[in-house]
């Protein structure tokens, strides 16, 4: 065989392999996130926080979701604590009204596998005063 079809062969190979995922996907060039996702409904004049799923993640590590972004006000806000240490950078995004929001919350400090969390999400007013005032506003995580 020539050099040129062994290349082609290697190439044609390498391309089977990785479609048929038997390759795992890199993770470099990427850092860690955790994904939240809020469901918030309303009594009366008040939110209220119906349900809050927490899901770990990776993103593109020049992909910035939250850095150096100001606060939202009114707003819906997630903060994740190990203990009393805060971990993330500031997360939030704009309240307007019921419904489902989504956000993603960027690590200054990574939790490592085994970690405790504690997740917090609060709906607060233009003033930054929790107007969501409910048991569901905390979720625990074991990082993995």
């Amino acid at each position: 065989m020539t050099e040129m079809k062994i290349k082609i062969l290697l190439v044609l190979i390498l391309l089977i392999v990785s479609i048929s995922g038997c390759l795992e996907r890199p993770t470099f060039g990427t850092v860690p996130v955790l994904h939240v996702k809020v469901e918030i409904g309303r009594t009366t004049d008040m939110p209220i926080i119906e349900n809050v799923k927490v899901e770990q993640g990776r993103i593109a590590a020049l992909q910035q979701v939250g850095r150096d972004l100001p606060a939202s006000f009114p707003g819906v806000h997630v903060y994740i604590f190990k203990g009393a240490l805060p971990l993330n950078y500031w997360t939030s995004m704009p309240y307007e009204g019921p419904g489902t929001y989504e956000l993603t919350a960027e690590f200054k400090s990574v939790p490592a596998p085994g970690d405790g969390l504690r997740i917090f999400v609060k709906v607060v007013d233009n003033a930054g005063e929790t107007i969501a005032h409910n048991y569901l506003n905390q979720t625990m995580m074991i990082w993995k």
